[in-house]
C-alpha cells in the first residue's frame, strides 16, 4: 500500500490512536482531534521521527497501527493517552513526553542544568529564573527535570534533593544524547542523497547533524522554521545555537 492510500484509510475523527513499530518493538501512543491529520504528519517526519525513520527505511509494512477510541473531549483524551502509555509501559513505548497538561507544579524547586556535554550550567531557585538565563522555553526545563523527557532545548536537568544519584543519572542521560547522535548521523549519512539538507548546530564545543530542521527541531524540542531561517541567514543564532546546512 502506498503512503497516500495508507493516510486516505485513516479516520478523521478525534481519538487516541497508536502505532506498533515492528523492526523497533516498541509503541506510539498518540491523540488528536483529527487523527487523519496527525498521522499524516508522523508518517511524513512532522510526528515522531522514529516512525518516519523506520517506513523511510524499511517501507510501510513496518508498522501496525489502530484507533484506540473514538473521544472529543480534549481532557478525556488526555487521560486516555496518559492511561495507554502507563498500560504499555515506558519501555515499550516511543513517547517522549506524558502531556505538559500532567506535569506537576514546578512550586519553586531548585533546579539544577546540565549542557549536552556534561558541565554544569548553574543552579537556579526555579525554572522560570532558569528559563529566563537560557533564554529557553520553562515547560522543555521542567520536562526534562521531572524526567519525562531527558532533555530540554540542549538542557539536562534535575530538581534539587529530588533524585538520589545526580552523577548517576547524568551519566545515563549523557549516554542516551551520545546513541541518539550516533543514530542520527549514521542515518544522515546512509540516507544522504535523499536528504538534501542536512543541518549543522553549534554551541560552544557542542556540534550536532541532523538529516533535516524538522528533525534537529524534534531533538531539541524547538520550532523547525527558526532553524530554516537561521541556515538561511536570517536569524544569526536560535535557542543558543548557530545553525547552517552541511557543506553549504
Amino acid at each position: 500500500m502506498v503512503l497516500d492510500d495508507f493516510i486516505k484509510e485513516v479516520s478523521t475523527k478525534a481519538g487516541v490512536y497508536q502505532f506498533y513499530v515492528y523492526p523497533l518493538g516498541k509503541y506510539y501512543i498518540g491523540e488528536s482531534v483529527n487523527i487523519r491529520r496527525r498521522v499524516k504528519e508522523h508518517l511524513t517526519k512532522g510526528g515522531n521521527i522514529d516512525i518516519a525513520c523506520m517506513i523511510e527505511m524499511y517501507g510501510l509494512d513496518c508498522i501496525g497501527f489502530q484507533i484506540l477510541k473514538f473521544e472529543d473531549d480534549r481532557q478525556k483524551r488526555l487521560e486516555l493517552e496518559n492511561y495507554y502509555k502507563n498500560l504499555y509501559g515506558r519501555s515499550k513505548t516511543l513517547n517522549k513526553v506524558e502531556g505538559v497538561e500532567s506535569l506537576p507544579p514546578d512550586q519553586s524547586k531548585r533546579i539544577v542544568i546540565y549542557d549536552l556535554m556534561g558541565s554544569h550550567v548553574g543552579t537556579w531557585n526555579n525554572s522560570v529564573e532558569a528559563s529566563k538565563a537560557l533564554n529557553v522555553s520553562v515547560g522543555s526545563l521542567r520536562l526534562s527535570a521531572s524526567g519525562n523527557r531527558k532533555t530540554g532545548q540542549g538542557y539536562i536537568c534535575f530538581y534539587e534533593g529530588q533524585t538520589d544519584n545526580i552523577e548517576q543519572k547524568l551519566k545515563e542521560r549523557l549516554q542516551f544524547v551520545l546513541n541518539r547522535q550516533k543514530y542520527l548521523v549514521e542515518l544522515a549519512t546512509k540516507n544522504y542523497e535523499s536528504c538534501k539538507k542536512p543541518v549543522l548546530a553549534k554551541r560552544s564545543d557542542e556540534e550536532f547533524v541532523f538529516m533535516s530542521g524538522r528533525e534537529a527541531a524534534y531533538y531539541f524540542n524547538i520550532k523547525p522554521a527558526n532553524i530554516s531561517a537561521c541556515c538561511l541567514g536570517k536569524l544569526k543564532i536560535y535557542k543558543n545555537f548557530e545553525w547552517s546546512y552541511v557543506n553549504e
